[in-house]
């Protein structure tokens, strides 16, 4: 009988590569695909061409874009549902908590700029009045003024320049002192602190992705009555925004502190008030910050 015919040898490329490397990451010597002690990966040819690095890019940006629509939609349509599956062990799917908080800030003061409304970028005029800490800011301004030989004027150009550039790195902040806040109202629950700090980034990260909606939609209106020829006064904007604020913190925390913490109605809701109350602290407390800080480097 004639024998069957020998299989085709295996090209160079199928053949696993022997000759001995080390691991540029760890130095760990080895002679397989990936490095045994870390999982790097040995280099060949093919990595180093631009087709390589292009396909690489688009990987990567497919995941992120897979995993970004997911996030997206669990934290604005199931509030609570992120931070749950991240205490369970379900983050594969998800992009982790401090990556949708940097990425919601992104988006909220891109936002805000574009829009021109601002609750976090405060101006110096609006320091100096209104505030409950106004009267002590108008003596630290004049001081400041008098020690430098400084105009008005020009220090406030300055002070409103820089607290814009303070503001989106200053506003992290406030989800580690809501964390703080969380971890005292609901120890009793006995989670641990990441958990209060993942729920907290989680919360922000909604807030500013919602806000951001709420800015755009506030500066079609203005848009569109002013065409018409009305021109609402910016003290009713700030409250009906305020009022809108107030409302997305409600539609947050009740369900998340359901799906997070496992509280019943009566007790989520003295939760949801207590920390309800707390937010507008934090923020004249986050406002009260940046201006010290910007006093003293402006």
């Amino acid at each position: 009988m004639p024998s069957a015919p020998s299989p085709a040898p295996a090209s160079e490329k199928d053949l696993p590569d022997r000759a001995p490397w080390r691991c540029p990451s760890c130095g760990v010597s080895g002679d397989g695909r990936f490095c045994s002690a870390c999982g790097e990966k040995r280099l060949d040819r093919s990595d180093l061409t631009l087709r390589h690095l292009v396909r690489e890019a688009l990987d990567a940006f497919t995941q992120l874009d897979g995993r970004l629509g997911s996030t997206l939609v669990a934290l604005l349509t199931r509030p609570g549902a992120l931070t749950a599956a991240w205490l369970e062990g379900r983050r594969r799917p998800y992009l982790g908590p401090a990556q949708i908080f940097v990425l919601a800030n992104v988006v909220f003061f891109l936002v805000q700029w574009a829009t021109r409304l601002d609750i976090l970028s405060v101006p110096l005029r609006a320091h100096l009045d209104g505030q409950f800490y106004s009267a002590w800011a108008q003596r630290a301004v004049q001081a400041r003024l008098a020690a430098h030989g400084l105009a008005f004027e020009a220090f406030a150009q300055r002070f409103d320049q820089l607290t814009d550039l303070q503001a989106r790195t200053l506003v992290i902040v406030m989800a580690p002192a809501f964390a703080l806040v969380c971890a005292a109202i609901l120890a009793h629950r006995r989670r641990p602190a990441a958990a209060h700090l993942t729920f907290a980034l989680h919360l922000f990260a909604f807030l500013m992705l919602a806000i951001s909606v709420v800015f755009l939609a506030t500066a079609l209106f203005l848009l569109v009555v002013g065409r018409m020829g009305l021109s609402p006064s910016p003290h009713s904007v700030d409250w009906a925004v305020s009022a809108i604020e107030l409302s997305l913190c409600v539609a947050f925390l009740w369900p998340a502190l359901r799906r997070v913490y496992g509280l019943r109605p009566l007790p989520r809701a003295a939760a949801t008030a207590a920390l309800l109350a707390v937010v507008p602290v934090l923020l004249f407390g986050y406002r009260l910050l940046l201006l010290v800080l910007t006093l003293h480097t402006a």
